[in-house]
């Protein structure tokens, strides 16, 4: 069956189905719940693991808490089912009743496990799939919670404990500093978090050849949200610093965001409108990493970053603020070249640096790329989270917990 439903109630329904077997028997079905469809760091994750899983061991499916726009619609895979709820408050009418249709949901695709995402994705998430009884329950956390206001966090603090105490069966984090921060923030049970990292198809970015691209004009890329924590003006900074020793260099920037305005006036008066390019969303990411010589992300804070394991699969040498899940990807010297948050100064001198030495840029990005290669392909990545899923649903049938029946 290959159905569509009508947008009137703002639903698409894609993917085969094979119901009524039990989960030993059938490939394990997963709905995944996050608020839209983007192109950040999560989002983009997620679509990943979707096309990744193996058809015979996990069947995805997808739920967006909103999901109305044109944007997220346009990335919304044609491999699974996909509902939308057109949620924006959680605090609403419509939260109420489109809760009560995502339980029907859940029953109707006789999910086996759900897995959210965001905080208010998992507010709703979490308490809809207990309601429907489905078996088993992963959070999933990525980040830092940087953004979180302190209203949200004092509030946010005691409902994520509520939720990880009695209701959820497993929390997903991406790296060492994110479980620290899970395990201060959130205090779930440490033997229920499982790390695993995020996932890259690392053979799409591999340069065929490791030389330098030929050209007179070296360049500089950064790829990143335009967000506050990215510290594009830190960038920008840099590439001032860069452009009075090296002026031949030209500097790119390739995303989007709330500072874009920001960064176009810091551009203007910096004087660098010829040497800086803001490029906006691109669809090539590996094309756009192909013509580059350095890669840069001067964040203040990350968790793993999907932007730096691009530019370790592009063979790029990479450039890095010390902070976060970068200590976990990147080694000093070895793999990239690491400088403190906040210093403009340091990351122009590493630039410069790594410019004037073509032995280095070749070390830096050949042993970044067999670190990717070894530990962050997406297929492995996939079988992780298929092996975890298998056995949460193993032990809740120990328990008693069955997939929702109709």
């Amino acid at each position: 069956m290959h159905a569509v439903l009508p947008p009137l109630n703002d639903v698409a329904l894609r993917g085969d189905q094979e119901l009524g077997q039990p989960a030993g028997s059938r490939p394990i079905n997963v709905c995944f719940v996050i608020d839209e469809l983007r192109t950040g760091g999560t989002e983009t994750q997620l679509l990943r693991m979707i096309a990744s899983f193996d058809s015979r061991r996990v069947r995805p499916h997808l739920c967006l808490l909103d999901g109305t726009s044109e944007a997220s619609r346009r990335l919304e895979p044609i491999t699974c089912p996909v509902i939308r709820l057109g949620v924006r408050k959680l605090l609403s009418a419509t939260a109420i009743r489109q809760a009560r249709r995502f339980c029907r949901t859940l029953k109707s695709w006789k999910i086996d496990l759900v897995q959210v995402h965001f905080p208010d994705s998992t507010y709703f998430g979490v308490a809809a799939a207990k309601w429907a009884g489905a078996p088993c329950i992963v959070r999933t956390r990525r980040d830092l919670f940087y953004w979180v206001t302190p209203v949200q966090r004092r509030w946010g603090r005691l409902l994520d404990q509520c939720y990880n105490r009695w209701w959820v069966d497993a929390m997903v984090v991406n790296s060492a500093a994110v479980k620290e921060a899970a395990l201060d923030q959130e205090r779930p049970a440490p033997a229920r978090i499982e790390m695993i990292p995020n996932g890259l198809d690392v053979a799409a970015y591999r340069r065929t050849d490791s030389s330098d691209p030929p050209r007179r004009s070296p360049r500089i890329g950064m790829l990143a949200m335009l967000r506050p924590e990215k510290r594009v003006d830190v960038f920008i900074e840099a590439a001032r610093l860069v452009a009075a020793r090296r002026p031949d260099v030209t500097f790119h920037i390739a995303g989007d965001g709330p500072e874009r305005s920001r960064a176009e006036a810091l551009i203007h008066q910096a004087a660098l409108t010829q040497q800086v390019q803001l490029l906006g969303p691109i669809a090539d990411v590996p094309g756009f990493l192909a013509d580059l010589d350095v890669a840069v992300l001067c964040s203040d804070t990350e968790g793993l970053s999907n932007a730096i394991l691009e530019y370790m699969a592009a063979g790029l040498p990479i450039v890095a603020t010390a902070v976060g899940g970068n200590l976990e990807l990147l080694e000093h010297r070895r793999t990239a070249w690491l400088v403190p948050p906040g210093d403009a100064a340091a990351l122009a001198d590493a630039v410069v640096e790594i410019l004037g030495d073509a032995d280095l840029r070749q070390r830096l990005g050949l042993s970044a790329q067999r670190v990717v290669a070894a530990e962050f392909d997406v297929r492995a990545v996939a079988g992780r989270f298929q092996d975890l899923y298998a056995d949460l649903v193993r032990a809740a049938a120990r328990r008693g917990r069955r997939s929702p029946r109709l």
